[in-house]
């Protein structure tokens, strides 16, 4: 009886770390901003060839790896002592998107890329239709093979 109590300890100990490490990580929330959703790795697959797909990452993680037709988007925080939910981007505008029909697909590391949660949420924003966010980013790309 008292290693089962231990084993159930140790279970309820693990969980207890692994959310922490979420909250602590700054996980970006589990619905895409108003105007945009969220795409799994497998759905972005099927769409890139026909999509214009933006890394928000540093160009240095970009040149690492990147998603198939990936364009090297990098994008800054303007107010870092802000929460990340509420923090602002800045970018180099030449590389948007004209065609506010365009499908689109933003992505950056993984499940903690505030980064390209606000980048979709400003797309949305100034009008584009087909706005997709792989909230999975490149780490979701990588881990599924592709």
């Amino acid at each position: 009886k008292g290693e089962k109590m231990r084993k159930i300890l140790l279970r309820i100990v693990s969980l207890m770390v692994i959310g922490a490490t979420t909250l602590f990580a700054g996980a970006t929330p589990e619905i895409a901003p108003n105007g945009v959703k969220i795409i799994s790795p497998a759905d972005a697959k099927l769409i890139v060839s026909t999509s214009q797909v933006f890394d928000v990452r540093k160009a240095i993680n970009f040149g690492k790896g990147h998603v198939t037709n990936g364009v090297s988007l990098p994008v800054n925080w303007v107010n870092k002592k802000l929460p990340h939910e509420k923090r602002d981007l800045k970018f180099k505008t030449k590389k948007m998107p004209t065609d506010v029909n365009a499908t689109i697909i933003v992505y950056s590391d993984g499940i903690t890329g505030w980064k390209s949660y606000h980048f979709s949420r400003i797309l949305a924003e100034k009008g584009f239709k087909n706005v997709s966010w792989m909230r999975e980013g490149y780490n979701g790309w990588k881990k599924a093979g592709y």
